[in-house]
């Protein structure tokens, strides 16, 4: 397994990782809701699918562009706030914290189009 693949499938635990860390009361993300879980899992299984059959082309230009907004969305904090366990009040967030998704985000990214 190359490098890029590896991150993709430890990226795929890291979102089966959030869905259980929801229901365990340590949701990494401000909205709590079944859209998020869904979301998740939605991320989970695509990103795992993707990592094992990566020349599915039109599946890694769409996941590309999806991470693309993903990364923007992660550094404004809209619609996504990652909540900042090491703080008072883990809702606020953290420029950080932002700042570190928005990176990963965008490192998903350019891995979905460099496989293109």
């Amino acid at each position: 397994m190359n490098l890029n693949m590896a991150f993709l499938v430890a990226t795929a635990f890291c979102y089966l990782s959030a869905f259980f860390l929801t229901y365990l009361g340590k949701p990494p993300m401000k909205d709590n809701s079944i859209q998020m879980q869904t979301m998740y899992m939605f991320c989970f299984i695509t990103i795992l699918y993707s990592a094992y059959n990566p020349n599915n082309v039109y599946l890694n230009i769409f996941m590309g562009l999806f991470y693309s907004f993903a990364s923007v969305g992660s550094y404004i904090g809209y619609p996504q706030i990652w909540n900042a366990y090491w703080k008072n009040n883990p809702e606020e967030g953290s420029a950080t914290g932002q700042v570190i998704m928005a990176l990963w985000n965008l490192a998903i990214s350019m891995i979905y189009f460099s496989l293109c």
